[in-house]
C-alpha cells in the first residue's frame, strides 16, 4: 500500500492509471469489497477506509444497518 506517495502507474496529470489494461489482478479488485469471505478482509477494509472513498462508503453502510 502506497501510504506516503501515489502509486508510480498513476498518472498525476489526469489521475488515471497510465497501465489500466494490464494492471495486477490485485490492483483490479481493490478495494477487494466482492470476496467471499469478507470477514477475512477486515484487516484490509480497515486499512483502505482512510484512502478509498467506496471502503468507506461500504462501512457506513454496514453500520447504519447495524
Amino acid at each position: 500500500m502506497n501510504k506516503k506517495q501515489p502509486c508510480q502507474f498513476l498518472d498525476t496529470t489526469t489521475h488515471f492509471c497510465s497501465i489500466y489494461e494490464v494492471r495486477p489482478a490485485d490492483c483490479a479488485g481493490f478495494p477487494h469489497l466482492k470476496k467471499k469471505k469478507m470477514t477475512d478482509y477486515i484487516h484490509v477494509h480497515q486499512q483502505n477506509i482512510e484512502y478509498c472513498p467506496a471502503t468507506y462508503r461500504m462501512v457506513e453502510k454496514m453500520q447504519e444497518r447495524l
